[in-house]
């Protein structure tokens, strides 16, 4: 099969000149970016060989039974096709009275029966190595679900009985416990009406399956597209979801990220902001990972996911991503691996570390590799600086009945009576701490000492009120969210990062597949 599709984009148009068999393209988005109008603009330029599930889908069924005759059918199927290029299909059903769902177990007890009658068609006239030849090149479309089941990690097998075969029923494969298919869960009925889908759309289908995670779990949803891909390998497959680790794991995948898009006066999107990832970029699992469900720029910061740094600097720096990476060296690696991937130019990544009393050249030349370095001793000097400090100690002032200079006095203290806990230090640090504590400068013991591994982090957070450093980190992640004036003077502090951060458009071009000059086509 050979199909094209054109996506307008913001600076012309992104070509998919030839859909191949068995290939698949993720669309990732935050809500509101146009991934369910991107797939109604892909199925207006095939409609005749696109079927549509739309995240919106009904998932309970009516009745386990057949109820719906050949010409019923024939009539829901034209008349739901017809549906799906209007503009509205992208937000609401038919009003037509055929159900979907309906149509879906119609289509799969049709599919059943024309097996079995050309089976026995064989049979009949004699040719009983065609009809065994046919039987294992054409598996019951139960047993195929069945098998999706148990690759998928549900505990349920369905079949239609010999005595009613107008009726499918349901069994538990723990128990054994028998019920009819309308008494499914929600996600063992949605995989049913997955699966059933797939399995009877004609060949060469390009499916266009919005949010296909809707009422499924992570651990079910996956195996159970791989095995839906690996089922029809003469199909294309686009793919919406929230979920930004199923790319990785239906992998090797081409992935669209979405910014958002353009309407046009007539209120349909026009053109959309997209970048374009190919499955053969050769990074890091994880890395992949962090930027599919990444903005176009991105920070690579020390520590844990959800850690200080990471949730620090996202409040900081609200309009990039920012990722935990662990140790400063892995920090360093990472940024020089996306940096060095081409497929990539559209993504600004960037790291940021603490400063750990690094000299000019280290600094240097970290910097020249897209590692910038905080320009104090670690993050922990920002969250425990005066800034926050006494930005917290106002506000738990009215909290405590207690005057916030008071307060702030208290804190104060707490570091001038813990810099004993600063351990280890070289002589030469042992020497400038004593001429600070000397001075009774607070701040620069913070901004130049590893106090996060001290205890003064902790008598900090109890002078004013809190009961630990947990909850008082987590009042100063909201002061800075909250309070503008402090987020601005921490955002200084942090050195020329803020400035790298802000220098360049966040818009720059998408990608390109073909841009309709005349350059060969790319198949994707």
């Amino acid at each position: 099969m050979t199909l094209s599709v054109s996506i307008p984009t913001v600076t012309g148009f992104l070509e998919f000149r030839s859909l191949q068999n068995g290939n698949k393209l993720f669309v990732l988005g935050a809500n509101g970016a146009g991934k369910s109008a991107l797939l109604h603009h892909i199925y207006q330029q095939l409609p005749e060989r696109a079927h549509k599930v739309a995240a919106y889908r009904q998932t309970y069924l009516g009745s386990s039974t057949l109820d719906m005759s050949g010409s019923q059918y024939r009539a829901a199927t034209d008349n739901l096709r017809k549906w799906d290029r209007n503009a509205q299909s992208r937000y609401t059903e038919s009003q037509s009275g055929y159900s979907r769902t309906n149509r879906t177990l119609a289509a799969l007890f049709r599919h059943q029966r024309g097996r079995d009658r050309k089976i026995a068609a064989f049979v009949d006239g004699g040719d009983s190595q065609s009809a065994e030849l046919h039987t294992r090149s054409n598996p019951d479309p139960f047993d195929i679900i069945n098998g999706l089941f148990e690759s998928s990690n549900l505990e349920v097998r369905v079949f239609v009985r010999p005595e009613d075969p107008e009726t499918i029923v349901a069994q538990r494969t723990t128990t054994g416990q028998t019920y009819m298919a309308e008494q499914l869960s929600d996600g063992e009925r949605s995989a049913l009406l997955l699966a059933a889908e797939v399995l009877t759309a004609p060949d060469g289908t390009v499916f266009l399956l919005d949010e296909p995670e809707r009422h499924l779990h992570r651990s079910i949803i996956s195996p159970l597209l791989v095995a839906l891909f690996e089922t029809r390998p003469d199909c294309y497959f686009v793919i919406s979801t929230h979920e930004v680790r199923l790319p990785e794991d239906c992998g090797p995948a081409r992935v669209l990220l979405l910014r958002g898009c353009d309407f046009g006066a007539d209120g349909v999107a026009n053109r959309w902001h997209v970048d374009f990832v190919p499955a053969d970029v050769e990074i890091d699992d994880d890395i992949r990972i962090d930027i599919w469900g990444a903005r176009r720029k991105l920070l690579y910061v020390e520590g844990k996911a959800l850690g200080p740094d990471e949730r620090l600097y996202s409040a900081l720096f609200p309009e990039v991503t920012v990722r935990a990476k662990g140790s400063w060296e892995q920090v360093s690696k990472t940024v020089e691996a996306v940096r060095s991937e081409s497929h990539l130019h559209w993504l600004e990544v960037y790291g940021l570390i603490d400063g750990d009393n690094r000299d000019s050249e280290d600094i240097a030349k970290l910097k020249a590799k897209g590692t910038d370095v905080l320009p104090l001793r670690a993050v922990e000097s920002l969250l425990y600086g005066g800034e926050i400090r006494n930005a917290l100690a106002r506000r738990q002032a009215e909290h405590l009945g207690q005057p916030a200079d008071e307060l702030i006095g208290k804190a104060r203290q707490a570091v001038l009576g813990n810099v004993n806990t600063l351990k280890p230090l070289t002589p030469v640090e042992q020497s400038e701490l004593s001429e600070l504590v000397e001075a009774a400068d607070i701040e620069g013991v913070v901004a130049k000492f590893p106090i996060g591994k001290s205890s003064i982090p902790a008598e900090i957070a109890k002078c004013l009120g809190y009961t630990g450093r947990k909850q008082y980190e987590h009042a100063a992640f909201t002061r800075v969210n909250a309070d503008e004036a402090v987020r601005d003077r921490l955002i200084e502090a942090c050195g020329s990062i803020a400035a790298t951060l802000s220098s360049n458009d966040d818009t720059p071009a998408e990608s390109k597949i073909g841009d309709g000059t005349g350059d060969p086509a790319t198949s994707v």
